[in-house]
């Protein structure tokens, strides 16, 4: 979502930073449908301003939008609200990522390398060219770790630093 964004925020008629940048999965809109009853919890996912006006602008109450409000009015900690600066950081980054991804296929490298979200669910079992894939059932992949907002955060500075 960040590659589309940043390209629409990015370009000459635009030049802003977003209020969100938000996903919501296709099977919750399937399960429910069209008309189909809306659940309290929140299915969208992503990254949001952390002004409140702009937030409560958009969702009144938090009830679509993946933030909530503590008591003195400011967005809870895990609320993933940042400022406009940090959005700045982590398109810089997403943008340096892809620029390596790219020059790294163009030197030749393909390698395998696939990162699972948790232990229970295998990529590779999802995979179109698992038949014609090298890579065997027994090999372990990589699994990605969860880590506080804050964290990434400083990680995504730190990269973008080097």
């Amino acid at each position: 979502m960040f590659i589309y964004i940043n390209a629409i925020c990015d370009s000459k008629k635009f030049k802003s930073i977003p209020a969100a940048v938000l996903y919501q999965p296709i099977n919750y809109i399937l399960r429910n449908g069209v008309d189909g009853e809306i659940s309290d919890e929140p299915k969208i996912s992503g990254v949001l301003t952390n002004d409140v006006d702009i937030l409560q602008h958009m969702d009144p109450i938090g009830k679509f939008m993946p933030y909530k409000l503590k008591a003195d009015g400011t967005t809870d900690k895990r609320s993933l609200c940042v400022s406009d600066e940090n959005f700045r950081s982590i398109f810089k980054f997403v943008k340096n990522k892809i620029i390596d991804m790219n020059d790294s296929l163009l030197n030749g490298n393909i390698s395998k390398d696939p990162c699972d979200s948790d232990g229970s669910h295998r990529v590779c079992d999802y995979c179109d060219y698992s038949d014609i894939c090298s890579r065997s059932a027994a090999e372990v992949n990589r699994v990605a770790i969860s880590l506080p907002n804050e964290e990434v955060l400083k990680i995504i500075e730190e990269e973008n630093d080097k």
